[in-house]
């Protein structure tokens, strides 16, 4: 994971539940599945984090948000 990525995560932990930019670029795609499962430690616990991923115009944007888990 890049340290772009780590401080997406970071930034996204300290304002839950606002979506924000995580990568754009191609390839970015299989980061969503990272993201929601949690597979990088920057990203943990699995379900902590949602994620999308879009493309306008060709460019593949990355977004995600902090949820949290339910207690």
């Amino acid at each position: 994971m890049t340290g772009a990525a780590r401080r997406a995560a970071a930034e996204l932990r300290e304002q839950p539940e606002a979506w924000g930019v995580v990568v754009e670029g191609a390839g970015a795609r299989v980061l969503v599945t990272r993201i929601r499962q949690g597979l990088d430690l920057a990203w943990q616990p699995a379900g902590a984090y949602e994620a999308v991923c879009r493309t306008v115009d060709g460019r593949i944007t990355i977004y995600a948000r902090y949820v949290g888990l339910e207690e």
